[in-house]
């Protein structure tokens, strides 16, 4: 109901911050943002973890080629679920699944390191739900750098949301990527370093103040998380889910 929810309130006159994932596939996407510019209002995706502090930093580290040229990424995301609430996760009536639900995190944390769309994806493996939508998938992305990603996401088993970003000249660690507080730099023959980024209140301030500033200087996107990496990153899972024959109801 994203879509239809958001064009809503943009015909009504109302600035838009709509939850991930912003919409099924990258044409209401689009629609979306093409409403906004016309209204002259603000409307973007509420991918919270783009504004935190600590990707600011790591992004300049990895532009100024602290690690050297990225080879290898992991990350991974998991928890669990039972009830009513797996149902709304699951049921393809909702949009569901975990790379929708979840996986857009690790799919956004690879766009943000990377800077890029991937050329090619393969999925190595995938388990479906009595639902038909997606429980588990291990995804291997390459990137026209060179550099590869393995990503996994799943709501069926517990993982600690932790990344790795591995380049010629050392590695970066973040033991939890979503609530992003914390990364531990590696350059070879040295000894580690820490790195904090403590919040302010919890992280989504960033977001918060970012909106509030776009709405009040009259802006339709923001410059941080911008509608194109957003439409890519909704063309990507759709890409995904097509390669799975994964489709939610009404889709052609």
């Amino acid at each position: 109901m994203h879509y239809e929810n958001c064009k809503l309130c943009l015909e009504h006159g109302k600035h838009v911050l709509c939850e991930k994932p912003f919409t099924i596939n990258a044409e209401q996407a689009k629609e979306l943002y093409a409403l906004a510019e016309k209204k002259q209002l603000f409307i973007m995706e509420a991918f919270w973890i783009r504004f935190l502090p600590l990707y600011a930093k790591l992004q300049q580290m990895l532009a100024d080629g602290v690690i050297g040229t990225l080879q290898t990424i992991t990350c991974q995301y998991g928890f669990t679920t039972e009830g009513v609430r797996r149902e709304r996760k699951f049921n393809s009536a909702l949009g569901g699944g975990a790379l929708l639900d979840i996986g857009i995190y690790n799919l956004g944390f690879l766009q943000m390191v990377t800077g890029q769309q991937p050329q090619n994806v393969q999925t190595e493996e995938l388990r479906l739900t009595e639902y038909g939508t997606d429980e588990y998938s291990k995804l291997r992305l390459a990137y026209p750098s060179g550099c590869t990603a393995e990503s996994v996401q799943t709501i069926g088993q517990r993982l600690t949301r932790m990344a790795c970003i591995v380049g010629t000249k050392g590695r970066i660690t973040l033991p939890d990527f979503q609530y992003a507080e914390h990364m531990t730099l590696e350059l070879d023959g040295q000894p580690p370093q820490e790195l904090d980024f403590p919040f302010d209140v919890n992280g989504f301030e960033y977001q918060i103040r970012e909106v509030n500033r776009c709405a009040a200087t009259g802006r339709h996107h923001s410059s941080i998380y911008t509608p194109q990496q957003s439409i890519a990153l909704t063309q990507l899972m759709y890409d995904i889910r097509m390669a799975w024959g994964m489709k939610f109801e009404g889709e052609e």
